[in-house]
C-alpha cells in the first residue's frame, strides 16, 4: 500500500513538473512572439526611412552617409530578429524528449 502511494505521488509530482515546463514553453513562446512582431514593426520604419528620403550619390554629407548607414544596420538586424523569433516560435512547441527516472529498487 505504501509503495503504491509513493509510486502514485511520483507519478503525480512528474505530471506537475510536466505542466508547469508546458506553461513555460508557451510564455517563451508568447514573449518570442510578440518580440518578432515589434521587430517587424521597426524594420518596416526603417525599410520607410530608406524609401522616402531621396540621397544624391554625390554627397558629401558625412551625416546624410550615417543616417544610412544605421538605417541598414537597424533593418538588417530587425529582419534577423525576426527570423530568429519565427524559427525559435515554430520549432519550440515540438515535443522534446523528457528522461524519466529509473526507480531506484
Amino acid at each position: 500500500m505504501i509503495a503504491a502511494d509513493k509510486r502514485a505521488l511520483a507519478a503525480d509530482v512528474q505530471q506537475q513538473v510536466l505542466r508547469i515546463r508546458e506553461r513555460e514553453v508557451n510564455l517563451f513562446t508568447a514573449n518570442l512572439n510578440a518580440l518578432g512582431t515589434q521587430a517587424a514593426l521597426v524594420a518596416g520604419f526603417a525599410f520607410a526611412g530608406i524609401v522616402d528620403i531621396d540621397f544624391e550619390y554625390k554627397t558629401e554629407s558625412v551625416g546624410e552617409w550615417f543616417y544610412l548607414i544605421f538605417i541598414i544596420s537597424t533593418l538588417v538586424s530587425e529582419l534577423y530578429c525576426v527570423c530568429a523569433a519565427t524559427f525559435i516560435t515554430v520549432l519550440s512547441p515540438t515535443p522534446a524528449p523528457i528522461p524519466t527516472p529509473n526507480p531506484k529498487p
